[in-house]
Protein backbone atom coordinates (compact mmCIF):
# COMPACT_ATOMS: atom_id res chain seq x y z
CA UNK A 1 0.00 0.00 0.00
CA UNK A 2 3.12 2.27 0.77
CA UNK A 3 4.21 1.56 -2.60
CA UNK A 4 0.87 2.30 -4.55
CA UNK A 5 0.12 5.58 -2.53
CA UNK A 6 3.69 7.21 -3.23
CA UNK A 7 4.03 5.85 -6.60
CA UNK A 8 0.59 5.91 -7.95
CA UNK A 9 2.35 5.08 -11.80
CA UNK A 10 3.94 2.63 -10.81
CA UNK A 11 3.51 -1.51 -12.10
CA UNK A 12 5.01 -4.98 -10.79
CA UNK A 13 6.46 -7.90 -12.18
CA UNK A 14 5.19 -11.33 -10.49
CA UNK A 15 8.23 -13.12 -9.24
CA UNK A 16 8.29 -16.88 -8.93
CA UNK A 17 11.70 -17.29 -7.17
CA UNK A 18 11.93 -19.78 -4.89
CA UNK A 19 12.41 -23.22 -5.64
CA UNK A 20 11.72 -24.61 -9.07
CA UNK A 21 8.87 -22.62 -11.03
CA UNK A 22 8.81 -24.80 -14.44
CA UNK A 23 8.41 -28.22 -12.25
CA UNK A 24 5.23 -29.71 -12.39
CA UNK A 25 2.23 -30.20 -14.63
CA UNK A 26 1.98 -27.71 -18.06
CA UNK A 27 -1.08 -26.88 -17.58
CA UNK A 28 -0.73 -25.99 -13.80
CA UNK A 29 2.18 -23.90 -14.55
CA UNK A 30 -0.07 -22.52 -16.80
CA UNK A 31 -2.93 -21.67 -14.45
CA UNK A 32 -0.38 -19.70 -12.11
CA UNK A 33 1.26 -17.77 -14.44
CA UNK A 34 -2.08 -16.39 -15.73
CA UNK A 35 -3.56 -16.01 -12.28
CA UNK A 36 -0.37 -14.00 -11.48
CA UNK A 37 -0.79 -11.89 -14.67
CA UNK A 38 -4.51 -11.04 -13.83
CA UNK A 39 -3.60 -9.24 -10.54
CA UNK A 40 -3.70 -5.61 -11.21
CA UNK A 41 -1.00 -3.62 -12.03
CA UNK A 42 1.19 -6.65 -13.35
CA UNK A 43 3.01 -6.40 -16.03
CA UNK A 44 4.83 -9.50 -16.99
CA UNK A 45 6.76 -12.55 -15.05
CA UNK A 46 10.31 -13.14 -13.62
CA UNK A 47 10.16 -17.08 -13.39
CA UNK A 48 13.08 -19.12 -11.55
CA UNK A 49 13.94 -22.33 -12.35
CA UNK A 50 17.08 -24.84 -12.76
CA UNK A 51 18.10 -25.49 -15.88
CA UNK A 52 17.85 -28.94 -15.79
CA UNK A 53 13.64 -28.30 -15.43
CA UNK A 54 12.56 -26.61 -19.04
CA UNK A 55 10.77 -28.56 -20.94
CA UNK A 56 9.96 -27.92 -24.48
CA UNK A 57 6.24 -27.73 -23.96
CA UNK A 58 6.83 -25.04 -21.06
CA UNK A 59 9.16 -23.05 -23.72
CA UNK A 60 6.44 -23.07 -26.32
CA UNK A 61 4.05 -21.56 -23.69
CA UNK A 62 6.63 -18.96 -22.58
CA UNK A 63 7.51 -17.99 -26.44
CA UNK A 64 3.64 -17.50 -27.29
CA UNK A 65 2.83 -15.44 -23.94
CA UNK A 66 6.03 -13.38 -24.25
CA UNK A 67 4.29 -12.08 -27.25
CA UNK A 68 1.96 -10.45 -25.48
CA UNK A 69 3.81 -9.44 -21.91
CA UNK A 70 6.87 -9.41 -20.19
CA UNK A 71 8.67 -12.73 -19.66
CA UNK A 72 11.82 -12.95 -18.04
CA UNK A 73 13.23 -16.98 -17.04
CA UNK A 74 16.22 -16.98 -14.77
CA UNK A 75 18.41 -19.57 -14.19
CA UNK A 76 20.30 -21.14 -10.99
CA UNK A 77 23.53 -21.53 -13.28
CA UNK A 78 25.98 -21.61 -10.14
CA UNK A 79 28.94 -22.11 -11.45
CA UNK A 80 30.37 -22.65 -14.99
CA UNK A 81 33.22 -25.24 -13.72
CA UNK A 82 31.75 -28.83 -13.63
CA UNK A 83 33.90 -29.89 -10.16
CA UNK A 84 32.25 -27.53 -8.46
CA UNK A 85 28.62 -28.16 -9.81
CA UNK A 86 29.55 -32.02 -8.70
CA UNK A 87 30.83 -31.07 -5.30
CA UNK A 88 27.51 -28.90 -4.89
CA UNK A 89 25.67 -31.41 -5.76
CA UNK A 90 23.96 -29.98 -8.25
CA UNK A 91 22.75 -32.46 -10.33
CA UNK A 92 23.92 -30.25 -13.59
CA UNK A 93 26.85 -29.40 -15.62
CA UNK A 94 27.61 -26.01 -16.86
CA UNK A 95 27.05 -26.95 -20.34
CA UNK A 96 22.83 -27.90 -19.12
CA UNK A 97 22.68 -24.64 -18.45
CA UNK A 98 24.28 -22.60 -21.45
CA UNK A 99 22.33 -25.21 -23.33
CA UNK A 100 18.99 -24.14 -21.66
CA UNK A 101 20.11 -20.17 -21.71
CA UNK A 102 20.60 -20.27 -25.56
CA UNK A 103 17.33 -22.32 -26.37
CA UNK A 104 15.15 -19.66 -24.18
CA UNK A 105 16.70 -16.62 -25.79
CA UNK A 106 16.23 -18.08 -29.03
CA UNK A 107 12.89 -18.03 -28.87
CA UNK A 108 12.77 -14.53 -27.85
CA UNK A 109 12.38 -14.82 -24.22
CA UNK A 110 14.59 -12.77 -21.78
CA UNK A 111 16.70 -14.84 -20.10
CA UNK A 112 18.77 -14.16 -16.82
CA UNK A 113 21.03 -16.09 -14.83
CA UNK A 114 22.48 -16.34 -11.28
CA UNK A 115 26.01 -16.81 -10.19
CA UNK A 116 26.92 -17.78 -6.50
CA UNK A 117 30.87 -16.29 -5.64
CA UNK A 118 32.91 -18.13 -3.21
CA UNK A 119 31.76 -21.89 -3.99
CA UNK A 120 33.83 -24.01 -1.94
CA UNK A 121 37.23 -24.81 -4.15
CA UNK A 122 36.87 -21.99 -6.61
CA UNK A 123 39.12 -19.42 -6.57
CA UNK A 124 39.90 -15.75 -7.43
CA UNK A 125 41.48 -17.04 -11.10
CA UNK A 126 38.23 -19.54 -11.96
CA UNK A 127 35.97 -16.23 -10.82
CA UNK A 128 37.61 -14.74 -14.11
CA UNK A 129 37.80 -17.36 -16.46
CA UNK A 130 33.82 -17.52 -15.50
CA UNK A 131 33.38 -13.97 -16.14
CA UNK A 132 34.71 -14.76 -19.41
CA UNK A 133 32.46 -17.71 -20.25
CA UNK A 134 29.28 -16.03 -18.68
CA UNK A 135 29.85 -12.80 -21.30
CA UNK A 136 29.53 -15.26 -24.46
CA UNK A 137 25.69 -16.47 -23.17
CA UNK A 138 22.72 -14.67 -24.12
CA UNK A 139 21.92 -13.73 -20.63
CA UNK A 140 19.82 -10.33 -20.59
CA UNK A 141 20.36 -10.26 -16.64
CA UNK A 142 22.76 -11.98 -14.41
CA UNK A 143 22.85 -11.77 -10.28
CA UNK A 144 25.63 -12.48 -8.34
CA UNK A 145 25.27 -14.19 -5.04
CA UNK A 146 27.70 -14.61 -2.08
CA UNK A 147 27.87 -17.57 -0.41
CA UNK A 148 25.77 -18.17 2.40
CA UNK A 149 26.99 -21.35 4.84
CA UNK A 150 24.66 -22.44 7.53
CA UNK A 151 26.25 -23.45 10.00
CA UNK A 152 25.85 -27.64 11.19
CA UNK A 153 25.93 -28.23 7.10
CA UNK A 154 28.10 -30.41 5.51
CA UNK A 155 29.05 -27.02 3.01
CA UNK A 156 30.17 -25.26 5.69
CA UNK A 157 32.26 -27.38 7.82
CA UNK A 158 34.11 -28.37 4.48
CA UNK A 159 34.01 -24.83 3.78
CA UNK A 160 35.57 -23.69 7.05
CA UNK A 161 38.29 -27.06 6.69
CA UNK A 162 39.37 -26.29 3.31
CA UNK A 163 40.49 -22.71 4.48
CA UNK A 164 41.95 -23.31 7.34
CA UNK A 165 44.21 -25.03 4.82
CA UNK A 166 44.48 -22.16 2.57
CA UNK A 167 45.58 -20.03 5.70
CA UNK A 168 48.06 -23.18 6.57
CA UNK A 169 49.52 -23.26 2.79
CA UNK A 170 49.96 -18.99 2.67
CA UNK A 171 51.61 -18.89 6.15
CA UNK A 172 54.50 -21.73 4.81
CA UNK A 173 55.17 -19.83 1.60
Amino acid sequence: RFFVRKYPEMKYLAYFQAYTNTYGELEELKRKYEEALMVEDVVGLVIGTRPDCMPISLLDYLEDLGKRTFVLVEYGIESTDDETLRRINRGHTFAVSAEAVRKTAERGILVGGHIILGLPGEKREMLIRQAGVLSQLPLTTLKLHQLQLIKGTRMASEYVKDLKLSIFIQLMN
